[in-house]
């Protein structure tokens, strides 16, 4: 998506403002509608692709006067149906976003016919660190890369050898990631390239380790719930959900190479 697409989908989000402001025969809302429409499709954006850096002084100017004038919104008009409704729908985005059920079941995969398949994929590379880790809980950092875009997370996942876990996630700016993952061991961190292959309606994806877990491949498959069915591909070869070792959590403490 080309930054003039994104201008496209706020004007236009902004015009059916205005027809909002219009609707309701109020000359503030006609001024004000527009403002929380575009705040919604920028926080999509934002939150979807990353397209806009926070840190940029110009969009956070553009994010803090969207926030603003939604809330004088919400102030001047609290029975409006139209700010209730996108208050809970970006209530509701937000916190399915940042927390969730994480169902997944992981595999080893051959390596000869997954390099094979991957010969001409660009894949994603990742560096990640455990702050913190206990019984119940892992705190990770992870940066990513990905098609020239950095992306940064600050993950808190549950600390359990089962294919069902919670997991709370959160885009941090990249500087931060850098920094907190820069204090790590190194001797812990994590790094692999990740790439995502369709298969037969499902999405696999595959991590290629590097580093203290070189020659390492798993694959990952997330799903809707614990009874959804799928096919296995030819290249899997052994489920390994249960098998705590093959965690990336267990991996910075015992690397592959030390097994």
């Amino acid at each position: 998506m080309s930054i003039r697409s994104i201008n496209a989908i706020i004007l236009l989000s902004c015009a059916i403002g205005v027809m909002l402001g219009f609707y309701n025969k109020n000359p503030l809302l006609i001024f004000i509608h527009p403002l929380i429409l575009g705040n919604f499709v920028i926080a999509e954006i934002y939150y979807k692709h990353r397209y806009f850096s926070i840190k940029s002084i110009h969009n956070k100017k553009i994010y803090i006067l969207y926030q603003l004038f939604f809330s004088i919104s919400c102030l001047l008009y609290p029975k409006s149906k139209t700010n209730n409704k996108i208050w809970v729908k970006i209530h509701n985005h937000f916190d399915k976003r940042n927390h969730s059920k994480e169902i997944e079941r992981k595999y080893l995969i051959s390596q000869t016919k997954i390099t094979s398949i991957l010969k001409n994929q660009i894949g994603e590379t990742i560096v990640q660190g455990y702050i913190a880790h206990t019984d119940q809980y892992a705190i990770r950092v992870r940066k990513s890369n990905f098609k020239n875009t950095n992306k940064a997370f600050l993950t808190i996942k549950e600390a359990t050898a089962d294919f069902e876990r919670d997991e709370f996630e959160y885009a941090i700016p990249f500087e931060n990631g850098e920094a907190m993952i820069a204090k790590l061991p190194e001797n812990q961190l994590i790094s692999k390239t990740r790439y995502k292959i369709p298969f037969e309606g499902n999405i696999w994806e595959i991590d290629i380790f590097h580093g203290l877990n070189e020659g390492l491949y798993i694959a990952e498959i997330e799903l809707d719930s614990k009874t959804q069915t799928f096919t296995l591909p030819e290249w899997v070869l052994k489920d390994v959900t249960e098998e705590k070792r093959y965690y990336n959590a267990s991996l910075a403490i015992n690397p592959f190479t030390n097994w």
